[in-house]
């Protein structure tokens, strides 16, 4: 005895059309803007360890305050350490 042949396809489109659609936006959302990259900067340091708490382009800490003149970043030695902040699109 032969399986009977399905009547709904088992291939989906359904993944492929939500890429396509996350691309469109994407293409929408950076339209007539130019992309640019932060500008990559010194490595910052606690001056109590030694560690590196910004590496030049990301904070490498769990803890960031954010204050009016600038930021400061909570080491894993609890010392609070000035890093840069630049917001960018």
């Amino acid at each position: 005895m032969t399986d009977p042949q399905p009547t709904m396809p088992i291939h989906s489109d359904a993944p492929m059309d939500a890429a396509r659609a996350a691309e469109t936006h994407a293409n929408r959302i950076s339209a007539g803007r130019p992309q640019s990259q932060p500008a990559e900067r010194q490595p910052v340091r606690c001056s109590t360890c030694r560690s590196v708490v910004f590496d030049g382009l990301v904070i490498k800490a769990r803890v960031v305050r954010v204050l009016r003149t600038g930021a400061e970043a909570k080491c894993r030695c609890k010392t609070w350490v000035p890093v840069p902040v630049t917001y960018w699109e």
